[in-house]
């Protein structure tokens, strides 16, 4: 896709770019899984990010364009809106205030139409996400873990194959 433009908020590409960071790649073998994957169709921008291991989506409202890009994390500077334009072999981020060119991602994203299972789950917990995510902490040095559900409302245990174990226990989901 070329000579793309779309505008939004640095907030909404701040966003993206925080619940995006965990899930770029660090490897230089596939240039393209180092990408946010950009959607961008009727006022929505839909932003995937993936490693190999694990994927996110977000979505935001953007103005402009449809179609799709592929962007880096970058530091934006301070300001209300950005202005994203894919051009033949370069991306530019117009702040207004500043530009920023980056060259384009060579290589091909992966399909991940398809990657999140359809249907309606067998059953849903709620977690805190600190809470969550100070229980992995604690398994930082394991290279496998093991996750036991127990029902909806019991908490889950985390256990390394060796000799810890945590408990983490569920909140309350409310319809939405």
């Amino acid at each position: 896709m070329n000579n793309l433009k779309i505008t939004m908020s640095v907030s909404n590409l701040k966003e993206i770019f925080k619940a995006c960071k965990n899930y770029v790649s660090k490897d230089n073998h596939r240039p393209m899984l180092q990408a946010i994957k950009l959607n961008c169709t009727n006022g929505t921008c839909e932003a995937t990010a993936l490693d190999g291991f694990k994927m996110i989506t977000i979505c935001v409202p953007y103005e402009g364009d449809e179609g799709t890009m592929y962007i880096p994390i970058i530091k934006p500077p301070k300001g209300t809106n950005v202005i994203i334009s894919d051009l033949e072999s370069e991306i530019v981020f117009d702040f207004l205030t500043e530009k920023q060119v980056v060259k384009k991602f060579k290589g091909e994203f992966p399909n991940v139409e398809k990657a999140f299972p359809e249907g309606e789950p067998k059953f849903r917990i709620g977690f805190d996400p600190k809470l969550l995510k100070d229980a992995l902490d604690g398994f930082t040095g394991d290279t496998c873990i093991e996750v036991n559900f127990f029902g909806e409302t019991n908490g889950v245990i985390i256990k390394n194959r060796i000799n810890k174990q945590a408990l983490v226990l569920p909140v309350k989901l409310r319809n939405k």
